[in-house]
């Protein structure tokens, strides 16, 4: 059985589905507020998110997808920032207002392919999804409040990791269970469309933004699920207003749909993959990539000699070179990190230092670019060296950046 339109009425448990939508009259019946008001003719739809959601304009594509439909016209705003993240936007209070106080009847919410920011010895990896869970958590009853819906916008993983669509529909599941939030499932439908129409170019060359086809195939699932419809394989209209890669409106208009995959199918998968999905959390949670292990306590250890030290640190995409002095009790004094491309240098006074179970631990506080929260490191001496692991810790709690290091006496 068909799930039932979520455009038939503004729930506050958006997981009522159910009944097969029989016709556009039958949909402008039920379309109504709660509270009697009259049928909806027209959604307003607010995108929360970053460039998943602004790349090619996608809240001008879902606008154009729901002209070329049969039901309600759709008028999508968003409130996105390159590179963010829900917790990071849900926690701004002017955002929250404008999110929960537009009189919106969707609020489409979108976290990061990875779950938020966590590099692992220089490459993305996936975050701990308890972070999204409760950044969802914290927003989707406010958003009720307000008289919305709120919808988990699903991505889809990296291009060259597409293990990780599996650990996203799992944290998917979890939050939708958890918070009764409607889940689009975009990844599985570019999942499917990937098997099925392997000519079609989902990804943008970086390969991870949307090309136009993926953000088209994103906005007709989107479409779906908020209206309980297929949208047309082929728009009359494809004209919209453009964006830049900073998501800031150019003043020129230009395709955003890529007619030359009209008619091949792509809106009747997109409805097919919104109405066959399922929220039922399936099997164990799949495994995070790991991380690096910390230095394992031993007492033993003879702290780290007094000195200069420099080495090798794996914490972000370009390789740094870590430098560090130890005074005297072993305690760390001073931290730098150099890069080869100018500009991104760091060092300053180390605010922490502490020696426990024959490992040394201390932290930098204030790292330009990290955007808060700290860079918090366990190291241990051996054999001339000093090794170990080094973290960032954002103002939320959650790690955002694991690397290992390793150094040699300074010359």
């Amino acid at each position: 059985m068909k799930k039932q339109s979520l455009v038939g009425y503004r729930c506050r448990n958006s997981t009522v589905l159910g009944f097969l939508i029989l016709s556009v009259l039958s949909v402008v019946a039920v379309a109504q507020e709660q509270n009697g008001a009259a049928p909806v003719d027209t959604l307003r739809v607010l995108y929360v998110g970053n460039s998943f959601s602004y790349y090619n304009n996608q809240p001008g594509i879902l606008e154009l997808v729901a002209r070329g439909g049969r039901g309600p016209a759709i008028v999508a705003e968003r409130i996105t920032r390159p590179g963010a993240t829900l917790f990071g936007l849900t926690n701004d209070t002017d955002l929250l207002s404008r999110i929960t106080g537009g009189s919106w009847d969707f609020v489409i919410l979108q976290e990061q392919s990875t779950l938020g920011r966590r590099t692992i010895n220089g490459r993305a990896g996936m975050q701990d999804p308890r972070f999204f869970v409760s950044s969802v958590k914290n927003v989707a009853s406010a958003i009720r409040r307000s008289g919305a819906v709120p919808v988990l916008f699903l991505t889809w993983g990296r291009e060259r990791f597409p293990e990780d669509l599996d650990r996203l529909v799992y944290a998917y599941r979890v939050a939708g269970a958890e918070t009764g939030a409607t889940i689009a499932p975009v990844g599985p439908a570019w999942a499917a469309a990937h098997r099925t129409h392997p000519s079609v170019v989902l990804y943008d060359p970086d390969g991870s933004h949307p090309s136009p086809a993926g953000s088209f195939v994103s906005a007709m699932v989107i479409y779906s699920i908020i209206t309980g419809r297929p949208a047309s394989d082929s728009l009359d209209v494809t004209i919209g207003p453009a964006v830049d890669t900073a998501g800031e409106f150019t003043g020129d208009s230009l395709d955003l749909v890529p007619r030359e995959i009209f008619g091949q199918g792509l809106a009747s998968l997109a409805y097919r993959v919104s109405q066959d999905w399922s929220g039922a959390i399936v099997g164990d949670a799949p495994n995070l990539p790991l991380a690096p292990a910390f230095p394992p306590p031993d007492e033993s250890r003879p702290p780290a000699a007094e000195g200069n030290w420099s080495g090798s640190l794996s914490l972000l995409p370009i390789p740094g070179t870590m430098t560090l002095s130890i005074g005297s009790g072993g305690r760390a004094l001073h931290w730098s990190l150099r890069f080869p491309r100018p500009g991104f240098d760091i060092e300053g006074a180390v605010s922490e230092s502490r020696i426990e179970d024959g490992t040394l631990r201390f932290k930098f506080e204030g790292v330009p670019g990290l955007r808060g929260g700290a860079l918090e490191f366990w190291a241990a001496h051996s054999n001339g060296e000093i090794f170990g692991v080094a973290r960032h810790v954002a103002d939320g709690g959650q790690t955002e950046i694991v690397g290992e290091f390793r150094l040699s006496p300074a010359n």
